[in-house]
């Protein structure tokens, strides 16, 4: 009893998430091509290498344009050369400092620097161009390559919707023979006990 409910609790389940699996339901061609499109594995995939190389294409020709840089850094260091620079960029000499052993053997200090610095391209010798030209290539022949995998997928739909459309035919076709079998049986079958035909004629039919 306790293993035909939980049967049924499963089975209801399944019905309530996945009707379309459990029930049948006729579909169009259209129909069908969409499902091909949005659940096939390989176009997901081509898809995200569409988008990767459509992204270097744009970062490749982001190049051209000036870049904004805000930079933040932090040194700390012993070394008398940088500490004595440190100071002064930090304007926090005082008399002593210039003390012969302070100068020579100094305590350790931090240093932040916060820069913001622009570069603007002027002259490379047609490197940006040329990779420009190369992520623009290869962004053209990936989404070719998409295109070719979509059509060779709603090709392979096509011919499977078509076979099934056939086998369908062909049951209908298998339906009518069985009929007129029945029907030739049937009237041999009458012959035979009427006198007019053989046992044999039965067997065949």
């Amino acid at each position: 009893m306790r293993f035909r409910l939980l049967f049924i609790t499963f089975f209801g389940f399944l019905t309530f998430l996945q009707p379309p699996l459990l029930f049948g339901k006729e579909m169009s061609l259209k129909d069908f091509f969409e499902l091909a499109l949005k659940n096939n594995l390989e176009l997901t995939a081509y898809k995200k290498e569409v988008l990767a190389t459509k992204l270097e294409r744009d970062a490749a020709r982001g190049a051209l344009y000036p870049r904004l840089k805000l930079e933040e850094y932090f040194y700390r260091s012993d070394i008398p050369a940088q500490v004595f620079t440190f100071k002064l960029n930090q304007e926090e000499f005082t008399v002593k400092d210039f003390e012969i052993k302070k100068l020579n053997d100094p305590s350790a200090r931090s240093n932040f620097e916060t820069r913001l610095t622009i570069e603007l391209p002027i002259w490379m010798g047609g490197k940006i161009r040329a990779e420009i030209k190369a992520a623009e290539a290869h962004f053209g022949a990936v989404e070719n390559l998409y295109e070719r995998k979509e059509e060779e997928v709603l090709l392979e739909v096509f011919k499977a919707y078509l076979f099934a459309l056939l086998s369908k035919e062909s049951i209908k076709v298998s339906e009518s023979s069985i009929s007129e079998a029945k029907e030739a049986l049937r009237l041999a079958k009458a012959r035979y006990e009427a006198g007019t035909a053989l046992l044999s004629d039965v067997k065949r039919a």
